[in-house]
């Protein structure tokens, strides 16, 4: 990482050393989350960092350049620089295989998107002299450019700007992914309670009803579910949580008023009885309780998604677009894929202090490339196969006392080799009365 002024972020600094700090309060899924979040960011920056030198070194090729700077071409914000700092000071004291690893995945990222865009096949060679260019600069996009609205700032993570001599200029964007070997890669997440309207708006004029009307039904449907769900969990809490807190107010006892309740007024029931708002802190057969509801907003929302489809096929394919992270033009997904490898015989590799991966080193396996072209080709269906019937599988190991068989919360699209994969997920706590929707991609 390039060089901050000095002081601009202390090691000691206490928001830096407290995220995600098992030792601090934190799980370890907690913590994972953070590293995830943190290398993504810090990946982001070293491929965009790559870029800035490559397009220095062209430029210095030609006289009216050759004192063009890698740090002149890029630009990120102070307080993203700060960030970055802060971020890669956690990896160290963390996951040092990481911040070892992540430099060459960069590197060997860049020559692939050098390969596969054909806008940029310029800078393949150090030693070119293709065309002369007047203007270049590469953009670290950020959390507050994403927020912008601009549909290309929204989609990407790294954009490529250059003006050639005598040619228009070029705008390449790079949506920039990590992910462990065969998994999903997470394009969009949401709430559930605007899903239909911010990505199926076209079909209003389409449907025999609006899409708001849609949309309403939809959010109704949520929130008489999660007071079903709540009502339930009221009911059957006391045979299930053992150490509940010993101070219970005598209004919170549960009868068969309580489903003419609110949500919000279950929920302060609720937290103020058994203070538990995340799923994997609940017994498994209260869990249960909790997956049926996300289960059956999973089912509403495949019920109207497969309505769309069947009225208009090709609209609901241009939808898709959106889903699947080619919203803006000029667009590229990249996605480098990477597992850990067990290195017990070198921990110096991830010392002893590296609370996530001690004993282990990190190993690329692929890296995928995609362009808007790749997408229509996907997009180019088979109608009798576009969509799989729901996966109706929880992934939690029940008890074999648990005489239930619980569905999961997904559903997938299927594409021409591609799988769209959509998930109701809670809002970090299942007291929380909406639900998010989270879309990914398997390759």
């Amino acid at each position: 990482m390039r060089d901050i002024k000095a002081g601009d972020m202390e090691l000691s600094d206490p928001n830096v050393m407290s995220w995600g700090n098992p030792r601090s309060g934190s799980t370890l899924a907690q913590t994972e989350a953070f590293a995830n979040e943190f290398k993504g960011a810090l990946f982001e920056y070293q491929v965009a960092s790559i870029l800035s030198d490559r397009l220095a070194q062209y430029l210095n090729n030609f006289e009216d350049t050759k004192n063009v700077l890698a740090e002149d071409i890029l630009k990120v914000s102070s307080s993203m620089m700060l960030r970055l700092r802060a971020y890669e000071n956690w990896l160290r004291q963390y996951d040092l295989a990481l911040i070892k690893f992540l430099p060459q995945l960069a590197a060997k990222s860049v020559e692939s998107m050098l390969e596969k865009t054909p806008d940029l096949a310029f800078l393949k060679s150090k030693t070119s002299h293709e065309f002369k260019i007047n203007f270049a600069e590469i953009l670290v996009v950020g959390k507050e450019a994403s927020a912008s609205g601009q549909k290309m700032l929204q989609e990407s993570d790294v954009i490529v700007r250059f003006k050639p001599q005598d040619a228009p200029e070029k705008i390449i964007a790079f949506a920039l992914k990590l992910a462990k070997a065969q998994s999903y890669v997470n394009t969009k997440s949401g709430g559930i309670k605007s899903f239909i309207s911010t990505y199926f708006h076209s079909f209003d004029g389409i449907l025999d009803r609006s899409i708001a009307q849609i949309e309403h039904e939809l959010v109704q449907f949520v929130d008489l579910s999660y007071r079903q769900m709540m009502v339930e969990l009221l009911k059957q809490a006391d045979n299930y949580i053992i150490n509940k807190p010993l101070e219970v107010d005598p209004v919170n006892e549960v009868d068969d008023t309580i489903f003419f309740n609110s949500g919000s007024e279950l929920t302060e029931q609720w937290i103020s009885k058994y203070k538990i708002e995340l799923p994997g802190q609940l017994p498994m057969q209260l869990r249960a309780i909790v997956h049926q509801f996300y289960y059956n907003v999973a089912q509403k929302l495949f019920s109207i998604m497969h309505v769309m489809y069947s009225k208009n096929y090709h609209q609901f394919t241009l939808c898709l677009k959106n889903l699947l992270g080619f919203g803006a033009s000029n667009i590229y997904q990249v996605v480098a894929y990477a597992s850990k490898k067990e290195n017990v015989n070198d921990l110096a590799v991830s010392g002893p202090s590296n609370l996530l991966n001690t004993g282990f080193q990190y190993q690329l396996n692929q890296i995928v490339i995609n362009s808007e072209q790749e997408l229509m080709n996907q997009l180019y269906l088979d109608e009798t196969k576009l969509f799989d019937k729901p996966m109706l599988e929880f992934k939690e190991d029940y008890s074999t006392n648990l005489q239930q068989s619980w569905e999961k919360s997904s559903f997938e699209i299927k594409l021409r080799t591609w799988a769209l994969q959509i998930r109701l997920k809670p809002m970090n706590k299942f007291t929380k009365e909406g639900l998010k929707v989270n879309c990914s991609i398997k390759f």
